[in-house]
């Protein structure tokens, strides 16, 4: 008896498994790429990381200080955070966008987690939506310290969040994509 039941439930567990969603997008965790985002060594805002968004890829890249402070992989929290980037940009599509903005990371000198997030003046994206996002991302990442103590205290971290225009979109159903968008957001305040 108790194999029987041990069987239907793994008949159960397979059966719900394959019911998942597979066309879902999964993050391209890419580690170099020809964006010139990405590839520009020119670190003039001191920023430490990059993160940029694409419309199937998430990518985190590490311009300096490897050797005092690392991101620790986190797939699935990558996965989960770039999905609530697609959501947002699936409201977005009807034009072609681009939300850049630039956040200061101060961390705990003994726990080594992040103490305080905010923007660099100036630096901010065009929406409260982008901003947001930004920041919920970035207080997700934790850190290792490959010498085993903090030494780095603060450090920037640049994003950059492209959303391409829905192909096939005509400019009459973009205009109304626009005001249902803006009508939908008015609602929410």
């Amino acid at each position: 008896m108790q194999k029987i039941i041990m069987g239907m439930i793994v008949v159960t567990l397979s059966a719900c498994a394959s019911t998942q969603k597979s066309d879902a997008p999964r993050v391209e965790l890419v580690t170099v790429t020809d964006d010139p985002f990405l590839t520009d060594k020119d670190t003039k805002y001191g920023e430490m990381f990059r993160v940029l968004i694409l419309d199937k890829s998430y990518i985190v890249r590490q311009l300096n200080g490897e050797t005092e402070i690392q991101k620790k992989k986190d797939d699935a929290g990558d996965q989960e955070q770039f999905t609530r980037f697609q959501d947002l940009a699936a409201r977005y599509d009807f034009k072609d966008w681009e939300f850049s903005g630039m956040l200061t990371v101060r961390i705990h000198p003994h726990r080594g987690e992040i103490e305080r997030i905010e923007y660099v003046p100036g630096q901010n994206p065009k929406t409260w939506q982008a901003s947001k996002l930004f920041q919920e991302d970035v207080s997700r990442f934790a850190f290792t310290f490959p010498r085993g103590m903090i030494t780095t205290r603060e450090f920037r971290v640049r994003y950059k969040w492209r959303i391409k225009r829905r192909p096939g979109l005509t400019e009459e159903d973009a205009r109304k994509r626009a005001v249902e968008f803006l009508k939908a957001e008015k609602q929410e305040y």
